[in-house]
């Protein structure tokens, strides 16, 4: 998580911040975010089967979706043109 987290900030402090760029960070934080949540749903169903504590599951599954929510609804508030490509 912490290498992803670095990863994100070299690619911003990269490029300009344009909308495109934006764009493009805020996309992958939310694919990475639904990754995840599949890893806290893995972590929940091991702790359930063995009978290990899982101690803030509730917290971390809320605070995750709620950022991940939050995230992939700004979305559509990044104002991004798509160019067209014009084929021979």
């Amino acid at each position: 998580m912490m290498t992803s987290l670095i990863c994100t900030v070299l690619t911003i402090s990269a490029v300009p911040g344009d909308a495109d760029t934006n764009y493009r960070i805020a996309r992958s934080f939310v694919y990475r975010n639904f990754i995840f949540l599949g890893f806290i749903s893995r972590d929940t169903v091991i702790a359930a089967a063995t009978g290990w504590t899982f101690l803030l599951a509730t917290v971390t599954f809320v605070q995750m979706f709620g950022i991940t929510l939050f995230t992939a609804m700004s979305l559509g508030a990044v104002n991004i043109t798509i160019k067209i490509s014009k084929s021979a």
